[in-house]
């Protein structure tokens, strides 16, 4: 059953005439160079820019919903937003930023809401420093800090937006393995799922179970990622030679 479905999503000279669907308990990868358009879906996506189209989310019990007739507070409790770079006006602590995260759900002081909190950051693995300034930190750790921003607000869908580009070989893993845990739960029947975009080829094979392959605005691939990471179109839209290796599980993608 699909969790968000988007048909004909445009968004001037940025996107143009996007389709697909997202299924439940799926971690989806948009790849391609950078201004192929990337961001610019994951915000629409998230009610950030203005677009045409229709996008449809699974609001179960009452089946899905146009995602622009839903209220605001339910679209926050809904979808979490990571964008590609973030930052704080005041100097707050660690555990404060990651609060934030329960706005929606206006129950940050409750048991249940600090419950979330501390979760998000044991996932993130900040809680050691969430007494901290967010302005003190480097800037990896300032970046698990915001995913665990998203992750204490308990969204059925997180749309992550380069999460994993200023960290370590370690902090990527354990990112791409949050988010595929993430996706992985069900909660109270109910599904979740990941649409993230991505740089790094490599992850992208190993830890999605589908690629979106965009290039000027437009869909230029879609499907598992052995079958993306193999058109023959791959080497013209990243502009040099590439070396895909199908013979590994997952593929791998290297300059020729």
């Amino acid at each position: 059953m699909a969790l968000i479905e988007v048909e004909r999503l445009s968004v001037t000279g940025r996107v143009a005439d996007v389709s697909l669907a997202l299924e439940a308990g799926e971690v989806l990868g948009v790849i391609g160079p950078n201004g192929s358009g990337k961001s610019s879906l994951l915000k629409s996506l998230a009610g950030l820019l203005p677009c045409r189209g229709q996008v449809r989310f699974n609001a179960a019990p009452r089946g899905m919903r146009n995602l622009a007739e839903l209220p605001p507070e339910t679209r926050a409790r809904l979808i979490g937003y990571l964008p590609q770079s973030c930052a704080s006006a005041w100097s707050l602590t660690v555990a404060n930023i990651v609060a934030l995260g329960r706005l929606p759900w206006r129950d940050g002081e409750s048991e249940q809401g600090q419950a979330a909190i501390r979760r998000a950051m044991e996932t993130m693995d900040v809680l050691h420093f969430a007494g901290r300034k967010i302005d003190r930190l480097s800037g990896g750790e300032q970046a698990r800090v915001w995913l665990a921003r998203v992750f204490a607000g308990a969204p059925r869908l997180i749309l992550a937006d380069e999460p994993v580009a200023s960290l370590d070989l370690r902090f990527q893993q354990g990112i791409m393995v949050a988010l595929r845990r993430h996706a992985d739960e069900t909660r109270a029947g109910v599904d979740c799922g990941v649409i993230l975009a991505l740089h790094d080829l490599n992850l992208a094979a190993r830890h999605c179970d589908r690629l979106c392959l965009m290039q000027n605005g437009v869909i230029r691939a879609f499907g598992p990622p052995e079958a993306v990471l193999a058109n023959p179109a791959l080497p013209g839209i990243f502009g040099l030679p590439l070396r895909v290796d199908l013979r590994h599980d997952p593929p791998v993608v290297l300059p020729a």
